[in-house]
């Protein structure tokens, strides 16, 4: 039998780069639902087949390469340099907000547009996966090799490797009751305390 946990590990450096990079990520998740929602006739019949296959659309619709030099979209000047993990997360949370909307909308419509009618919220508190190896470095934290963290993380103008500290216990308890393990990548959690700025932690 297969068990899955989560565990919340407390960052002790609650470096601005941080804040930058939730920012920065939630403002991409909102232009992309913008992008997605107004190509959704087009999205929608490749998103009921396959969500990894609508998400390869709306990818060559926003990022630019060699053979797609011109994209529908200006993704790539607004958010410069942004890791293509965190682009690929982003598209799977708009394809994601949308196709919600999409269905609450059409049952809105099917019940005779009666009550209120479903509104598509582009802003919303999405937060960062950082995945193994290309966004976080965690190896030799999960063993008790090291008391820190390796984020990739946007410092205001170009995204960069930070060594976060965690807390002691909670490393303890990883190495503890996680030894063996296959850890998924951790996502940025933040609380906000009363009077007090974001307290994050990895899940």
């Amino acid at each position: 039998m297969n068990i899955t946990s989560s565990y919340n590990v407390k960052l002790l450096d609650t470096t601005s780069a941080i804040k930058a990079t939730t920012k920065i990520y939630q403002k991409a998740v909102e232009y992309l639902i913008v992008v997605v929602d107004a190509e959704w006739t087009a999205l929608a019949p490749i998103y009921s087949i396959s969500t990894q296959k609508a998400q390869s659309a709306v990818e060559r619709m926003v990022h630019g390469t060699k053979k797609n030099p011109w994209p529908r979209h200006d993704f790539d000047s607004r958010f410069y340099k942004f890791p293509s993990y965190f682009r690929r997360a982003a598209i799977s949370a708009a394809l994601g907000a949308v196709s919600s909307y999409r269905s609450q909308l059409k049952n809105w419509e099917d019940a005779g547009r009666t009550g209120k009618k479903p509104k598509l919220a582009a802003r919303r508190n999405a937060m960062p996966v950082f995945f193994k190896d290309n966004m976080s470095r965690s190896d030799a934290m999960l063993i008790g090799e090291s008391g820190c963290v390796g984020l990739k993380l946007y410092n205001g103008s170009d995204w960069v490797w930070v060594n976060i500290p965690c807390r002691r216990q909670d490393i303890k308890y990883l190495v503890k009751h996680w030894h063996g393990v296959n850890a998924s990548a951790p996502t940025l959690v933040a609380e906000r305390k009363p009077r007090r700025r974001n307290v994050y932690y990895l899940r």
